[in-house]
């Protein structure tokens, strides 16, 4: 059997298939608390982490009217802070 030449490099690799690996997600305790302006804009993740909901729960109160729907800006949702007060506020006074 004849052996390889010096000038053939082999690495592993060539050989092992590319995986892509997706960024992770940030963890809820990362995202920054509910601005004290009412004027101000939020993320849905951060009204997610303020109120203790899941994303599906609150797009179902958004669909309710329970809670003010988004302004788009490019391919994110943000919220006007001072109406997601107001709506949290009023779920809580249903809620007693």
């Amino acid at each position: 059997m004849p052996t390889p030449s010096k000038n053939i490099q082999t690495h592993a690799a060539h050989t092992q298939p590319r995986t892509t690996t997706k960024p992770r997600p940030r963890s809820k305790s990362s995202f920054p608390p509910l601005p004290t302006d009412p004027e101000a804009y939020c993320r849905v993740e951060q009204i997610l982490n303020f109120i203790g909901i899941g994303k599906s729960r609150l797009y179902d109160l958004i669909k309710k009217g329970d809670m003010p729907p988004p302004i788009k800006g490019g391919r994110s949702s943000f919220f006007k802070v001072g109406k997601v007060r107001e709506a949290v506020k009023k779920l809580m006074e249903c809620k007693e």
